[in-house]
């Protein structure tokens, strides 16, 4: 059984920290230690763990309170789940519980970044979850150290997860709105690997944005540089027209026009 929960001690937050390394494998000055994780917890944000019937961290989210344009919300740092347990439900234990708490004190959004590259993420915030994709960040965290991200740009994509919009609480009981659009961004094989293959670039609405299949085949590849070009260059120049994420399906970004409120409403 896990049980979803505030840390109730130092050791259950070194446990956290040990999370992240197991997860990462990140470098000491990367890692968010666990003096920082209960300051965050104790001055209102909303830090919590996954444990196992034995005390074992399997999971943990971090989350501080943050402020852009005169509305308060919460930014989600980090969701981890250590990598033999991966896939088997607890990072969305963990981002319900983390919504829960949210709307318990009063907030109803919450922003974070992942790499629109990975399509399992990608799956999870944007199809899974809900959240909208409404900006894409070229190499927003410069090189990173960490197993997963070494030697790649830390191209990500910030989203808005509204906590109370009826498209979320859809999306939470698996309830979706399927959208397909025009093909900007396809794939082909050459020499066995899978590359990018752009289309005309077009004005319709939705379009749709290819992403790899499987980003860990093409580490270390030209191929992989190529990808993130083709994708930061199309995520750019759509969203810097007004679209907006908001779906994943087939290892396609789908990218609207609509406006915000209509996309929350559905």
């Amino acid at each position: 059984m896990i049980e979803i929960r505030r840390p109730k001690n130092q050791e259950e937050f070194k446990k956290l920290v040990k999370v992240q390394i197991r997860t990462w494998n990140p470098s000491v000055t990367d890692a968010v230690g666990h003096r920082i994780m209960k300051a965050i917890d104790d001055n209102g944000g909303i830090v919590l763990g996954a444990f196992d019937e034995k005390g074992d961290a399997l999971g943990y989210s971090l989350a501080f309170l943050a402020e852009e344009n005169g509305k308060i919300f919460f930014y989600s740092h980090h969701t981890a789940v250590v990598p033999e347990m991966q896939g088997k439900g607890i990072g969305f234990l963990l981002k319900l519980a983390q919504r829960e708490e949210a709307l318990r004190r009063g907030i109803d959004l919450i922003k974070w970044t992942f790499d629109p590259l990975r399509s399992v993420n990608s799956h999870f915030n944007i199809r899974k979850l809900g959240a909208v994709g409404v900006r894409f960040l070229r190499d927003y965290y410069g090189e990173m150290s960490d197993e997963i991200n070494r030697g790649m740009r830390s191209d990500r994509m910030k989203v808005e997860w509204h906590l109370r919009s009826r498209r979320v609480e859809n999306r939470l009981k698996g309830i979706y709105r399927d959208l397909d659009g025009v093909e900007v961004l396809g794939s082909c094989l050459q020499g066995g690997l899978e590359v990018p293959v752009r289309f005309e670039i077009s004005e319709y609405d939705p379009i749709k944005i290819k992403i790899p299949e499987d980003l860990e085949k093409l580490r270390g590849r030209r191929e992989l540089e190529i990808w993130r070009d083709e994708v930061a260059d199309l995520m750019e120049h759509y969203m810097g027209l007004g679209y907006i994420d908001v779906d994943f399906r087939d290892n396609y970004h789908i990218l609207t026009r609509r406006s915000m409120e209509e996309v929350l409403s559905s």
